[in-house]
């Protein structure tokens, strides 16, 4: 066994009095000393500590004396696999290195050797904090070294972006690797963790799923569904421009961005001006039926949304919401031909007082009363077939409703009534035979000669 092992084993011994460390030697020198002397390259050490502060107390009164933390790092690592696979968690370790980066004197050294030894982004995390908030020696060339390295990219946006005066060079290299990190964004302007004017190029990022993020976290951030004036202009731009790009910015997100688009009508109306006037033909993520149904639209902007809508699956989708009962509204979607297979969407449903001006309206646009009154039983363009149950209940609301209408002035409107009330009886009728089938016979064949799915 090497003199120069036990000359650092005496060193050691030296420094942990010093420290009034309580230690135990282990592993090869330990063995060595009750039998023969074994092959061994360092100085296995147990030290009894009462809890984390006093470990940390202690690792940072090594480093203080020149002692490396190689080991630290490589222990963590494997703390940190042994974690996820016992518990499925990896608090531990996250925990730990948080409170030592704060109690370590030179968190710069910690850092640089985490870093050679990959050690996991989230482990390293807390000194390259700390060694930002301290303002060490070289702290941009620290960060820089994780922007170079694909495994600590985020993390180096995550502590770049919220610096109030970052410089430039890092926040180019933040800016151009947040592409692929929008939840961060997000979740960073929603904490308010960045300054106006970073937020502002995040908001006029060229990625428009970048300007998206920037902008949702703005708005829910406290207060929520206030924008700060400063921005308001780049946050309404980022919000307009993801309805051309709506696949890929919108995702999981649709519902964040549907809450705010609600609330402010003029905001919707113009989103779904750019939507409709895009390219894109297929339905996206977003719920625009709810929208529509929600942000509370006055004429001029339904009229304006009709003007713009395009033929094709967002119409049938939309239509019947935007047009929501009113008759003047309806009565310029009847005067567009290139909406004709739309005209009557807004009739299926049962009808009512709103139902019966817009009939009246398509009437006076040459519809006949048995496209109308068939109408009312659909629903986004299929016919409703209900099976047993309380299916006589439901078409009972038709049969009432019609029968309103049996009093009304206009003789079409009257005619349509009767129509439509028979077409309800024979519903009700068809219900009755088929639950008496069922009972009978277990089995029950289609309404109207249409089959029955297995």
């Amino acid at each position: 066994m090497s003199l120069p092992l036990f000359e650092a084993l005496a060193e050691i011994d030296l420094d942990l009095r010093q420290l009034r460390v309580r230690w135990a030697l282990l592993g090869g020198l330990a063995v060595s000393i009750r039998s023969e002397p074994r092959t061994t390259k360092d100085i296995d050490l147990a030290i009894a500590v009462d809890d984390d502060r006093e470990a940390e107390r202690i690792i940072g009164d090594f480093m203080a004396r020149g002692y490396q933390m190689l080991h630290v790092a490589k222990t963590l690592i494997r703390y940190e696999k042994e974690a996820v696979w016992l518990q499925g968690s990896r608090s531990w370790p996250v925990v730990f290195c948080h409170n030592l980066a704060k109690s370590v004197q030179c968190p710069d050294r910690w850092l640089g050797t985490f870093l050679d030894e990959r050690t996991p982004s989230r482990l390293v995390l807390p000194f390259l904090k700390r060694v930002i908030e301290k303002g060490s020696e070289g702290w941009e060339n620290s960060v820089k070294r994780c922007f170079d390295q694909e495994d600590y990219a985020e993390i180096a946006v995550q502590v770049v972006l919220p610096l109030e005066s970052a410089p430039e060079y890092l926040l180019r290299m933040a800016l151009g690797r947040v592409s692929r990190r929008p939840l961060l964004v997000r979740d960073l302007a929603l904490r308010n963790e960045v300054s106006t004017s970073t937020l502002m190029a995040l908001l006029r990022h060229s990625d428009v799923e970048v300007g998206l993020h920037a902008a949702m976290g703005e708005w829910y951030a406290k207060p929520r569904g206030k924008v700060r004036p400063e921005v308001r202009a780049a946050w309404r731009l980022a919000i307009l421009r993801s309805a051309e790009e709506i696949h890929r910015s919108i995702g999981v997100n649709s519902y964040l961005l549907r809450e705010i688009l609600v609330q402010d009508s003029e905001l919707a109306c113009e989103w779904l001006g750019k939507l409709l006037a895009g390219k894109n033909t297929a339905f996206p993520d977003l719920d625009l039926e709810s929208v529509v149904t929600d942000a509370d639209f006055d004429d001029r902007q339904r009229l304006a949304l009709l003007d713009q809508m395009p033929a094709g699956p967002m119409a049938s989708v939309v239509i019947s919401r935007l047009i929501a009962g009113q008759t003047e509204v309806y009565r310029e979607l009847l005067g567009q031909d290139r909406l004709k297979a739309y005209h009557l969407h807004p009739l299926e449903g049962l009808p009512g007082p709103a139902w019966s001006e817009m009939a009246l309206v398509a009437l006076d646009h040459g519809y006949d009363p048995a496209e109308i009154f068939i109408r009312s039983f659909q629903e986004r363009g299929a016919t409703v077939v209900m099976i047993w149950g309380r299916d006589q209940d439901h078409w009972r609301r038709w049969e009432t409703a019609f029968a309103a209408l049996e009093k009304h002035p206009d003789a079409r409107l009257r005619e349509i009534a009767r129509l439509g009330r028979e077409e309800a009886r024979e519903r009700i009728r068809a219900t009755d035979a088929r639950q008496r089938e069922f009972n009978l016979t277990g089995k029950v064949s289609a309404p109207f000669g249409l089959p029955l799915s297995d």
